[in-house]
């Protein structure tokens, strides 16, 4: 049992250090009003479920744009990346079958758009420049 112990505790630790290192690299966004979301995994039913971590959203009380976060959320993205890796979630639903593997989903009212983070740093995001944006999600690895 003591070894099940530790096992758990490292699991929660890790959770928390993801969690610090968010808040802390988000903090600009943060004091702009955006908040951080965490869950064991992602809204909707996934084939990778078990590789993930924690699913992370960055939210607002109201819809915002691409452009008030890419400054702030395109770095951030880069350095979690490298610290913990994103998951690269499959699509979703037999509309997404042709989809690539994408790490951030980006959340309208009725419709989403997924981007890996190469799209974002190289700013392949012409589907969300203009769009109400409700969330943000992105996925830890285990």
């Amino acid at each position: 049992m003591k070894y099940l112990k530790k096992f758990n505790e490292s699991n929660s630790d890790r959770e928390e250090e993801i969690k610090k290192f968010c808040e802390e690299n988000l903090a600009y966004l943060i004091d702009a009003g955006f908040n951080l979301r965490y869950r064991d995994y992602p809204d909707y039913e996934i084939a990778d479920h078990e590789n993930i971590e924690l699913t992370i959203d960055l939210v607002k009380d109201t819809t915002f744009k691409w452009n008030e976060i890419v400054n702030d959320f395109v770095p951030f993205l880069q350095i979690l990346d490298d610290k913990y890796g994103l998951v690269k979630l499959k699509p979703t639903s037999k509309r997404d079958k042709y989809s690539k593997k994408c790490s951030i989903v980006f959340n309208e009212s009725n419709f989403v758009y997924r981007y890996t983070l190469d799209d974002l740093v190289n700013d392949r995001t012409d589907g969300i420049s203009e769009k109400n944006l409700q969330f943000v999600e992105f996925s830890v690895k285990k």
